[in-house]
């Protein structure tokens, strides 16, 4: 059989015909060097050691369905150190079946798991340490080689667009260089109180030199400005779905709500649109932004804005410019 289905129903997870007698002494054997009693690591990042640690936890042989609902609940609940926050914002969801899927090739099982769409409003570094964290929990259960993680049921893709699949403890570093972690200062635009024109900001933002700056930017637009006098440009419900530059030309996806959801301002539609625009061309290699809508072209952005276009800076809607 091809897979192995997971339906979760009432907290518990069940598993379809052909996997539900799977014997305890299974899990013992794979579980060698460990002791008498059965135990798995779970692993939590802390942001005082600035790293990823083990937790050691009791765990009761059973099928491989129990066991993997019974690791992701003890991994979600979070650390016994209470200092150490839960490895998962709680607005973010687990939504529908997660599977644990056979590839009839290589007889491997994979883990794959939806989280809802919030998961993308999570800081680029938070995620990075969860997705780490989340790896190297379900990846000490011996039966699951990798891990699948989709979001609003598509699969999760890197700050460059490239595909994360199939995740495992030879692809994911349990303790990536935090010393590779650089302050950067960007410059952000947002509304006037009067919401038609734009004010800049000068802010220093934690990024991976590895990564590219441009999701970082709009993420923070979109967390609003920290100047007293300075106004949101873009509803804190605005999802990112993708931030990619190529030739000069940064496409930035958007969640359906930046169409239907305005800030608590009074921006206009143009200054709504420039203030990602302006503050994107900051970013040397960026000469235009294209935006898309859950990854579609958009002819037009609510009355007035023709969104079908490729945005070039537009400094008259600055009401003053840096020095």
């Amino acid at each position: 059989m091809a897979s192995k289905r997971i339906t979760k129903r009432n907290g518990t997870l069940f598993i379809g015909i052909g996997l539900a007698a799977i014997a305890a002494a299974v899990f013992v054997a794979a579980l060698a060097d460990r002791g008498d009693e059965p135990t798995v690591r779970l692993y939590f990042y802390n942001p005082a050691s600035a790293a990823v640690e083990p937790e050691e936890r009791p765990i009761t042989p059973s099928d491989e369905a129990s066991m993997t609902q019974s690791v992701l609940n003890m991994f979600l609940e979070g650390s016994k150190n209470q200092l150490i926050p839960k490895p998962l914002p709680e607005n973010v969801k687990i939504l529908g079946d997660s599977k644990l899927i056979t590839d009839p090739f290589t007889n491997e099982t994979s883990f794959q798991v939806e989280f809802s769409e919030e998961y993308n409003a999570m800081p680029h570094l938070e995620e990075a340490f969860f997705r780490t964290s989340f790896v190297w929990t379900m990846t000490d259960l011996k039966f699951i080689k990798s891990v699948n993680i989709y979001v609003g049921g598509k699969k999760l893709v890197s700050s460059r667009g490239e595909p994360l699949e199939f995740l495992n403890r030879q692809s994911v570093d349990i303790n990536p260089e935090v010393s590779a972690i650089i302050s950067k200062e960007v410059i952000l635009y947002f509304a006037t109180e009067s919401g038609d024109q734009l004010v800049f900001e000068r802010r220093n933002i934690e990024i991976n030199p590895d990564l590219h700056v441009e999701p970082f930017i709009v993420e923070q637009i979109i967390k609003g400005p920290n100047v007293p006098g300075h106004y949101p440009t873009i509803s804190s419900d605005v999802k990112v779905r993708e931030v990619k530059t190529e030739e000069g030309i940064c496409y930035v996806n958007l969640s359906a709500d930046f169409l239907v959801k305005s800030p608590n301002s009074s921006a206009s539609e143009e200054v709504m649109i420039y203030s990602i625009v302006n503050s994107l061309l900051e970013v040397s290699g960026v000469k235009k932004v294209k935006f898309l809508v859950e990854s579609e072209n958009i002819s037009q952005f609510r009355t007035s804005v023709d969104l079908s276009k490729q945005f070039e800076r537009d400094d008259s809607i600055i009401m003053q410019l840096y020095d």
